[in-house]
């Protein structure tokens, strides 16, 4: 098993992380680790937590190692979380539950191997998420695209802190669900998070550490999630200053 693995006596080589690490990270954030794994047909294989938020509100929390050869993702994810709802009998359907988490796919040379005819690497994460009420799930890259004039969490030329970056969106938006009242549907709350220069810092800051710091990835693992668990949600920051805005002009 590849995990924490880096034999480092100098500078930290890399951040880009396995497939249990990210689940590491999954499972320290949402304080779960009750995985139950699906396959389709085509042996296209995805693990899934339900959280119960509160009475009858819950979160489908998924994390899939690769989404390539999937064809319909959203319908993938989709068949998995009814698939687990129906396992654990839960008084849900799906356009009425939450989901959320990380996923692999492939990046931005994806298409060169679709050229040649192969299949291609799920070397980018992405963050799947939607909110109780939508019909589908939300894939978002948290990387900025090559001509986007709006930043996102992760550089352009940065192919490294996916992973985290993508940890960001999910759980904040996760956290969001605590609030009774959601005003903003699933791209609003990407957008607004983006929006946090705090948040941008914090992901240039380990860009920054690949190739410079002394720092194991198991430290620097453990450190980012301890800032999130203690970051104050962008979300709720957003609607607590437009609730004073509003008092303000009364």
């Amino acid at each position: 098993m590849n995990f924490f693995s880096q034999k480092q006596k100098g500078v930290l080589e890399s951040l880009r992380l396995y497939n249990n690490e990210v689940r590491y990270i999954l499972e320290e954030l949402i304080g779960s680790s009750d995985w139950i794994s699906y396959q389709d047909s085509d042996n296209n294989p995805v693990d899934i937590q339900i959280i119960e938020l509160k009475k009858d509100h819950y979160c489908a929390v998924i994390h899939c190692e690769g989404l390539c050869a999937v064809d319909d993702k959203q319908l993938f994810i989709r068949n998995a979380v009814e698939f687990v709802i129906k396992q654990k009998k839960l008084p849900v359907s799906f356009e009425n539950i939450a989901v959320g988490g990380l996923v692999g796919d492939e990046g931005r040379l994806g298409c060169l191997y679709r050229l040649i005819g192969q299949t291609p690497l799920p070397v980018h994460a992405y963050t799947a998420f939607k909110l109780p009420g939508e019909n589908y799930v939300h894939i978002e890259d948290p990387r900025t695209g090559l001509f986007d004039r709006n930043e996102k969490l992760q550089s352009r030329t940065d192919d490294q802190i996916c992973c985290f970056a993508a940890s960001v969106l999910f759980y904040f938006c996760y956290k969001n669900l605590q609030k009774d009242n959601i005003t903003k549907n699933t791209p609003k709350l990407f957008a607004e998070i983006y929006k946090n220069s705090e948040l941008r810092a914090l992901m240039q800051a380990l860009e920054n550490q690949v190739g410079y710091s002394v720092t194991t990835k198991k430290q620097v693992i453990n450190s980012f999630i301890v800032q999130l668990l203690n970051f104050e949600n962008p979300l709720i920051q957003d609607e607590e200053k437009r609730s004073t805005e509003l008092q303000c002009t009364h």
